[in-house]
């Protein structure tokens, strides 16, 4: 085969506390992850899955839920059913450290999945500066060979409308 794989997707969740239409956004999530999960290994693409929170500039966490070089088997899967909503979002921060693992990888085409609720907020990380960093660090991703792709779980989230002109 191949010396490396043709493609890297690494699905990005967002972890915080959210609920949309009487459910919670972390189970939606969780169920579109599992079934991502599958189909990736399926078709035999090397994947990580990634969450993260946080409290603040100072504190904003990294969750593995599978590596790259990690099978899907049931630990993998029991992290992924696992996750719990822990607090707030900063979409920017967390897209930058996925751009950096995904630049150490060898694949040819690299994918970076943002699954989120679509209202990035932190604190004073929140409205139109909150939505320009996302913006920016999925700029700063495609300037770098990343092919980033957002998800929104949440139909009335705008996010994907004001990351780029036509929703792209």
């Amino acid at each position: 085969g191949p010396s490396s794989p043709t493609t890297h997707p690494s699905p990005l969740v967002d972890d915080a506390k959210a609920w949309r239409a009487g459910k919670r956004v972390i189970d939606v999530e969780k169920e579109g992850l599992l079934l991502l999960a599958e189909a990736l290994d399926a078709i035999g693409d090397e994947f990580a899955m990634f969450g993260f929170s946080g409290h603040s500039r100072n504190q904003v966490n990294f969750y593995k839920f599978k590596d790259f070089d990690e099978a899907l088997a049931d630990p993998a899967r029991q992290r992924i059913g696992g996750i719990q909503p822990f607090g707030q979002n900063r979409d920017g921060t967390a897209i930058r450290h996925v751009t950096a693992k995904l630049l150490g990888r060898p694949a040819k085409i690299k994918l970076l999945i943002l699954l989120s609720d679509g209202k990035p907020l932190d604190e004073e990380y929140n409205g139109v500066h909150a939505l320009e960093d996302t913006r920016m660090a999925l700029r700063e991703a495609r300037a770098r060979g990343i092919h980033p792709f957002c998800i929104t779980v949440d139909r009335d989230a705008r996010v994907e409308r004001s990351v780029e002109p036509g929703g792209r």
